[in-house]
C-alpha cells in the first residue's frame, strides 16, 4: 500500500470510527471582535443576545450578525448578566467600581458606590432584583433605583462570587476563604445561615435551581455542594479529583446540576441519588456551562476551543466541535435551539434543529361520507401528535366555504354544493402550526351516465365491427337524485385509441384494428363526474 493510500485509508477509518468527534457544526453567523468576548447572554425566546468585550456592551437580534446597539463605558466590563426576556442588561466594571443597568439598550441608571472593586453581580430572570458583591460587601438593589435596598459588610472577608435566586427572594454570596452566606432579600441585611469549610479555600461559583429551592457551590479545591435554600445540611457533597471547580450551573430540575473543572471535565450530578450522573472531558479549562430551560440538554465550552452539546440524562453528545478561539462564555435559549458562544476571537451563534419547537403532526382520520347530497350531515375526525408540547387549537377549512370548525371532531350539514378540498391543521402551545393535510369531498347530485346504443351492437356481448365501418355511439346522462343540476360535458374514450369525443352522440369510422374497451362518462355543472360505463368492441 502506498503512503498516500495509507493516509487516505487512515482518515476514512478515523471518520468511520469517530463520526461525532470534532463534527462539522457550522454557526448561523459569526462576528469578529476587536477584543475578546468576556460574557454572553441570550433571551429565553432566542431573539435577544448581549455580549461584552473590553469597554463595550453590544446587543443583537439573533437573525443578524451586526449589533443593533453598542454602548461604551469608562473601564473594562468584567461582569454582565441579562434578564430572561433580554430587556435588562446589567454590567459591572471592576476597576472604576461602576454598575450600570441598561433597559432596552439605554442606560437606566448607574452607581459607583462600592468598595474598591466589583467582584460579581447577578439579576433575577424578570429583571427586578439585583445582587452585587464588591470587595467586602454584599448589596441588594431593585431595578427602579441605583440606591441599594440594603448592604452587608463582611469586614474580615473578601467576597468571591454572588448569585440571586430566580424568584428574587434569596442572595447567596461566597468568599475567598470558603464561606457562603445566604440572605433573604425581603429582610434586613442579616444572613439566615452560612456554609463554612476551611478545606474549600475559595468559593468559585454559586448557582440556584430554576425553582429557587436548591443551589450548587463550587470551590477551589474540587469540593462541590448542593444545599436546600431553606437551611439544613448539604443534600449532596463530593470532591472531584481534578481540583479547582471553574464554573457551576443549576437547572430547572432541582435534582440536576453541572460543573466544570480546570482540567477539562464537564460533570453532571444528580442530588437525588447523591452521585455523579456522567462526566466527559473537553480539555483545557471549562469556562462556562449552561442548561436549556427544560433541563434536557447542556452546552459547555473550554479554553481548548472545544464546544459540546450533550443530553443531560446520559451525556450522549449531539455534537462536539472546535470553535474559533478559546471559549469565554456560553448561553442557551429556553428550548436550547439557539446557542451563543463568546471566544477571544468574537461571537458566534449556533442553531440546533433537534431542540427547536417541533411542529404538530395532523392527520385526517375520516370524513364520513365523502360524497353527500346537500343537507346531509358530514362528520370530520382529525388527530394530532405533538412530541414536545401540547395542542391548543385546531382548524378545519373548506376551499368553498372557508373556516368550518376549531374542534378536533365535528359534524356539519350545511356545506355548499360543490367539490370541497377540506384541510385540517393544528397549533401547539408555542404558536407553531402543523402542515395542512387535505381530503376532497363532494356535496351535490352526481350524474348517472348510460350508453343507449352502439350501431350494429346489442351491448350484451362483445360487438364485432368491420374495419372502416362507421360506428355511431349514443349516450345520455341525468342527475342521479334530481334534475336540479345540469349535465354539461361528456367523455368517450378507448383504451386503444384514447380520447374519442366530448359529445353525447357521435360517429367514428377510423378506430384502430383490435379489441377496444369504450368508456363513457358525464360531468355536471358543479364538476361531479358520473361513474364510468363501458362497452367492448372488436
Amino acid at each position: 500500500m502506498s503512503k498516500i493510500s495509507f493516509i487516505v485509508f487512515a482518515l476514512f477509518l478515523f471518520m468511520f470510527l469517530f463520526p461525532s468527534a470534532e463534527a462539522g457544526k457550522e454557526p448561523l453567523w459569526e462576528w469578529e471582535s476587536s477584543s475578546g468576548i468576556s460574557h454572553v447572554a441570550i433571551s429565553g425566546d432566542s431573539r435577544n443576545i448581549s455580549a461584552t468585550y473590553a469597554t463595550s456592551v453590544s446587543l443583537w437580534h439573533n437573525n443578524t450578525m451586526l449589533p443593533r446597539d453598542t454602548e461604551i463605558v469608562g473601564e473594562e466590563i468584567t461582569s454582565m448578566v441579562m434578564s430572561s426576556d433580554g430587556k435588562y442588561v446589567l454590567t459591572g466594571e471592576s476597576y472604576d467600581t461602576t454598575v450600570t443597568l441598561w433597559e432596552d439598550g439605554s442606560r437606566a441608571w448607574e452607581t459607583s458606590n462600592f468598595l474598591q472593586t466589583i467582584i460579581e453581580l447577578d439579576i433575577s430572570p424578570d429583571g427586578t432584583h439585583i445582587a452585587v458583591a464588591d470587595w467586602k460587601n454584599v448589596l441588594f438593589f431593585n431595578k427602579d433605583s441605583n440606591e441599594a435596598v440594603w448592604s452587608y459588610n463582611h469586614a474580615s472577608e473578601i467576597m468571591s462570587t454572588v448569585s440571586i435566586s430566580p424568584n428574587g427572594l434569596f442572595i447567596a454570596a461566597g468568599t475567598e476563604d470558603g464561606k457562603v452566606y445566604l440572605y433573604p432579600t425581603s429582610g434586613d441585611n442579616t444572613s439566615s445561615w452560612f456554609h463554612d469549610n476551611v478545606l474549600d479555600e475559595g468559593i468559585t461559583g454559586i448557582d440556584f435551581s430554576a425553582d429557587s429551592s436548591h443551589f450548587i457551590i463550587g470551590t477551589e479545591t474540587g469540593r462541590v455542594y448542593v444545599y436546600e435554600t431553606e437551611e439544613g445540611p448539604p443534600v449532596m457533597e463530593l470532591v472531584h479529583p481534578d481540583g479547582k471547580i471553574t464554573c457551576v450551573s443549576g437547572s430547572s430540575d432541582s435534582d440536576y446540576y453541572a460543573f466544570g473543572t480546570n482540567q477539562g471535565s464537564v460533570v453532571v450530578i444528580n442530588s437525588n441519588i447523591d452521585n455523579i450522573e456522567w462526566e466527559i472531558n473537553i480539555e483545557g479549562i471549562v469556562t462556562d456551562i449552561d442548561f436549556n430551560g427544560n433541563a434536557t440538554h447542556l452546552v459547555a465550552g473550554s479554553t481548548s476551543e472545544r464546544l459540546v452539546l450533550a443530553k443531560v440524562l446520559n451525556g450522549d453528545e449531539l455534537w462536539r466541535i472546535v470553535v474559533s478561539g478559546e471559549v469565554s462564555g456560553v448561553a442557551m435559549s429556553y428550548r436550547g435551539e439557539n446557542i451563543v458562544v463568546g471566544t477571544d476571537e468574537g461571537l458566534a451563534i449556533y442553531y440546533e434543529q433537534r431542540l427547536d419547537n417541533q411542529a404538530p403532526i395532523a392527520t385526517i382520520e375520516s370524513i364520513t361520507p365523502t360524497t353527500a347530497l346537500p343537507g346531509t350531515s358530514i362528520t370530520m375526525n382529525g388527530s394530532v401528535v405533538d412530541s414536545d408540547g401540547e395542542v391548543v387549537n385546531y382548524l378545519w377549512y373548506s376551499s368553498v366555504d372557508g373556516n368550518l370548525s376549531n374542534e378536533r371532531i365535528f359534524t356539519v350539514s350545511n356545506l355548499t354544493m360543490g367539490l370541497h378540498v377540506i384541510t385540517f391543521s393544528a397549533q401547539d402551545n408555542e404558536g407553531r402550526w402543523s402542515k395542512e393535510v387535505s381530503l376532497t369531498i363532494g356535496v351535490g347530485d352526481f350524474p348517472d351516465a348510460i350508453i343507449n346504443s352502439v350501431s350494429d351492437c346489442d351491448l350484451l356481448s362483445v360487438c364485432v365491427i368491420s374495419e372502416g365501418a362507421t360506428i355511431k355511439f349514443n349516450g345520455s346522462a341525468v342527475s342521479e337524485a334530481s334534475n336540479d343540476t345540469e349535465v354539461i360535458g361528456y367523455y368517450w374514450g378507448s383504451d386503444l385509441d384514447g380520447f374519442l369525443s366530448n359529445q353525447a352522440v357521435f360517429s367514428i369510422s377510423n378506430l384502430s384494428r383490435g379489441y377496444h374497451n369504450i368508456t363513457f362518462r358525464a360531468v355536471n355543472a358543479i364538476g361531479f363526474w358520473s361513474a364510468n360505463t363501458t362497452v367492448s368492441l372488436l
